[in-house]
């Protein structure tokens, strides 16, 4: 049974419009766990871990009831969640109140499945920039792992083929369509690039997408019920069946080459029945946020 997952960052306002670090709302690194999911500090952003779940209308409302509990504990402190995904904090600010959460860049390194070597993780302390992702979470059938130290791995190489075609299929989804709508680019100075994932016990969790897509949700829905239908496409490579250049979508996702991301995504919309990118030009609506 394939089961959908994510986890979202946001970044916090107070009243004054200033972006403050998530310390205002758990000064102690606590976290809210409920039947929904988990509502913790990720960084300088706040993060929320909707429950797994079967289908995209039940994640849907596991992230929806996250967001109403998340909006009654900003409104207690007069907080409130920002539509931004990429900010530059105070360093030194930071240093100062001891805010040491904010200090890390996540708590384990990611890969890249172009290369399936991890990508070098950055030193938060010397960067002033802050980013806020929105991260797809997906178990595979046939998927089998194994754990090293805190990282978990495939254990077989068709287990690892399964992963890296699933993350490529994400990638020419996705990661294309994300350079269209999300007109950020920000992001990927330092996170985000294409192909960038961690393997995990039940498949992979992809991680080249900012937040963009947790603030509608319709295209919330859409893109998570794209990512359910790449599973029954895995068993092959996208890049050998459509005969499509791999660099060339590292470079459109990498780059925001918007051209190139257009091209492609109409290549593939003619050649997939499942697959159209025009129904991710939604009207903006929001949840409660």
């Amino acid at each position: 049974m394939v089961t959908i997952g994510t986890d979202i960052e946001f970044f916090l306002k107070n009243k004054d419009g200033e972006h403050i670090s998530s310390k205002e709302l758990f000064p102690n690194n606590e976290s809210i766990k409920c039947k929904f999911g988990i509502i913790e500090r990720d960084g300088f952003a706040i993060e929320i871990q909707p429950k797994y779940s079967k289908s995209t209308l039940e994640l849907s409302y596991h992230t929806q009831q996250l967001l109403l509990i998340l909006q009654e504990l900003l409104d207690k402190k007069e907080l409130s969640i920002s539509n931004e995904h990429c900010i530059n904090v105070d360093i030194q600010n930071l240093i100062v109140n001891e805010d040491h959460e904010s200090m890390i860049f996540g708590c384990k390194a990611d890969m890249n499945s172009y290369t399936n070597f991890f990508n070098e993780k950055e030193d938060a302390t010397k960067i002033a920039l802050r980013t806020c992702g929105g991260h797809v979470h997906i178990s595979i059938p046939e998927y089998k792992s194994k754990k090293a130290g805190i990282y978990y791995y495939p254990s077989n190489k068709e287990s690892e083929q399964l992963g890296l075609n699933m993350v490529k299929w994400l990638d020419i989804t996705l990661g294309l369509s994300s350079v269209i709508i999300d007109k950020s680019s920000e992001r990927r100075k330092i996170y985000g690039k294409a192909g960038d994932f961690r393997y995990t016990k039940y498949g992979i969790e992809y991680r080249s997408l900012s937040n963009f897509f947790a603030f509608n949700p319709q295209l919330f829905y859409l893109y998570f019920k794209t990512a359910k239908e790449c599973i029954n496409e895995i068993k092959e490579n996208p890049y050998e069946k459509y005969n499509i250049d791999s660099n060339i979508i590292i470079s459109a996702i990498n780059e925001y080459d918007l051209c190139t991301a257009h091209g492609i995504s109409n290549h593939i919309s003619n050649n997939i029945y499942w697959y159209n990118k025009d129904s991710f030009n939604l009207d903006i609506t929001t949840w409660f946020i």
